[in-house]
């Protein structure tokens, strides 16, 4: 039941450990994307700017190297420095209808067919511009102009060729951080989950040795760090005494309670059965009373009824155990053909007195892991169903077949079947639908074998159809063992 349990737990819930790791990978990554962008941005912003201002600083120098000693000037200026190669500025001079008079290196810029120039309208007297040209490759060439004293134009411009290498630099080196660093944030949200989660596993490990155990000694470890975990540790470990102290004194009121009814059931059977042997019997028969037999005949209902209801309160006692998993389960490798063979043959005599006919087709190589008495009580309680409810002349069949790692058996009949309304109540106490209160039972026996069945980690399932018979089905998890194992 505790395997079947975890199973059914991990199959509905996502382990918290893995969303936390993905959580704080997630915000690790946006946190890096966010400070990687911000990074980018304000050095692109720095570095344009710092162009910018290179350019105007140049810009201010041709322009004062103009002023005081004309086109030569610029042409003496332009000389110190040429190509591209040697990182040179652009430098053009127009006349006042914006023809060029002077271009430097003017291969050396050609890409950006810098003739497109001599169109674009001339700034005003006291006006800077900033234009850019494209190159097909994609670079740029930032350029600014401003109008000289006789009417011309000057402009001055840098190609940002570097500036888009270094930024692609930074881009490439982002790239290979986040290749980096994204893994170790996973492994190291991994690590701080596992941690942070330790006091909830002992939580769930205690629990589930609860659930295994059906006993509340178990306690989880303190850690000690004074936080909100370990509060839950000490609240939990304060519930678990208290449940285990309500459950010692309810089952030790239980079998205060078992034993002071069935002391007086057993010597109310005892004083009836010894009222109704062999040397009390004749005495009363030979006597002169006509009220002896009627008090013969309550004597034996009064063993019945005692008897039955012992019967009741055992039943109903090891089904609550059973349930709490407070029974104990001899488990031993158990060939299914073997115990239902056996079962068979005990009920073999009962299916003649009813006319019914048993045929058993269980493969010898089905095994399971399981207490061979509470299973044989299972199957018991199955057949002597199926037998009771079929008509003279009808049939009950169990077979057995393996589907993956669990072992289903059929147990089917064609009798009267169940009512469609009393198929979901037909697993309650003491439940017993009206089409069978004339069948003798105590309508506790498919509550005791759901109950053992469970505790072997196995479920079973009814389908039915009134006229036409019950098909019950056993499933329990298959064992790997050899018969000479066994």
């Amino acid at each position: 039941m505790t395997h079947a349990l975890t199973q059914a737990v991990r199959g509905r819930f996502r382990p918290l450990s893995v969303r936390l790791t993905l959580w704080h990978s997630l915000l690790f990554l946006a946190s890096a994307l966010a400070l990687l962008g911000f990074t980018y941005v304000l050095l692109s912003n720095r570095a344009y700017a710092n162009e910018r201002d290179a350019i105007e600083f140049r810009l201010k120098l041709y322009a004062s190297e103009y002023q005081n000693g004309g086109l030569d000037a610029v042409h003496r200026l332009a000389a110190i420095r040429k190509g591209r190669a040697q990182q040179a500025f652009f430098v053009r001079v127009a006349d006042s209808r914006n023809h060029t008079v002077f271009r430097r290196d003017a291969e050396d810029w050609a890409e950006f067919s810098p003739d497109r120039l001599n169109d674009q309208p001339l700034p005003g007297p006291d006006d800077r511009t900033w234009q850019t040209l494209r190159s097909p490759q994609g670079t740029e060439l930032m350029l600014a102009a401003e109008r000289l004293p006789d009417g011309g134009v000057l402009q001055v411009g840098k190609s940002t060729e570097d500036l888009s290498d270094v930024l692609s630099e930074y881009r490439r080196s982002a790239l290979i951080v986040l290749l980096v660093f994204v893994p170790a944030s996973f492994a190291g949200g991994a690590f701080l989950a596992s941690r942070a989660l330790r006091p909830v596993q002992h939580l769930t490990g205690a629990a589930q040795e609860i659930v295994a155990t059906g006993r509340f000694d178990a306690r989880v470890p303190a850690p000690g760090s004074g936080d909100e975990l370990d509060a839950l540790v000490v609240v939990f470990n304060e519930m678990l005494s208290r449940i285990d102290i309500l459950v010692r004194g309810m089952r030790e009121s239980i079998d205060n309670v078992a034993h002071d009814l069935r002391t007086p059931l057993t010597r109310l059977r005892a004083r009836a059965q010894a009222a109704l042997s062999a040397d009390a019997v004749p005495a009363l028969s030979h006597m002169d009373c006509p009220r002896c037999e009627p008090a013969l005949e309550a004597l034996a209902g009064c063993v019945e009824e005692a008897e039955r209801v012992t019967t009741m309160l055992s039943t109903l006692m090891e089904i609550a155990e059973t349930e709490a998993g407070l029974g104990t389960l001899e488990r031993a490798p158990v060939y299914l053909a073997d115990l239902i063979a056996e079962t068979g043959d005990a009920y073999s005599e009962f299916a003649e007195e009813q006319a019914v006919h048993i045929h058993i087709a269980v493969p010898g190589s089905l095994h399971v892991s399981a207490d061979s008495v509470a299973l044989s009580r299972v199957f018991a309680n199955l057949l002597d169903n199926a037998i009771k409810y079929t008509p003279a002349g009808g049939s009950v069949s169990i077979t057995g077949l393996q589907v993956g790692d669990s072992i289903e058996i059929c147990v089917s009949d064609t009798g009267i079947g169940i009512p469609p309304e009393d198929l979901p109540r037909i697993w309650d106490r003491l439940f017993r639908g009206d089409r069978s209160r004339s069948q003798r039972g105590l309508g506790l026996g498919l509550s005791f074998v759901r109950a053992i069945l469970e505790a072997h980690d196995g479920t079973v399932s009814v389908v039915s159809e009134l006229g036409l018979g019950t098909k019950v089905t056993v499933a329990l998890p298959a064992s790997r063992f050899s018969r000479d194992e066994t």
